[in-house]
């Protein structure tokens, strides 16, 4: 994770707590680095951002890569700088609820 926002050039201190780790590790896990990554870098190009504990709250509200096997359109899964939400190619309706 933290090569990738490096890489993304995102330059933040990682001075994270254990819990705060694990909740990285939890999240990278759930979402995927791209998406992760992406989203650091809407952000620090938005706003002067020095901490990496700034995007955990935000991480939190990604929404999860797609279960294993389903099938997702290039368009729809994380370019590093174009990242979309996945929404269900065969049954958009079932995102409708507010999740």
């Amino acid at each position: 994770m933290v090569d990738a926002l490096t890489s993304a050039g995102v330059l933040v201190r990682w001075n994270l707590s254990t819990s705060e780790w694990s909740l990285v590790e939890a999240l990278v896990a759930r979402t995927g680095v791209p998406a992760l990554a992406a989203f650091a870098r809407k952000q620090a190009n938005a706003r002067d951002i020095s901490f990496a504990k700034y995007f955990l709250p935000g991480w939190r509200e990604l929404p999860p890569l797609p279960a294993s096997g389903v099938a997702v359109r290039p368009a729809a899964r994380a370019a590093s700088h174009d990242w979309q939400p996945y929404t269900n190619p065969a049954d958009p309706s079932v995102y409708e609820n507010g999740f």
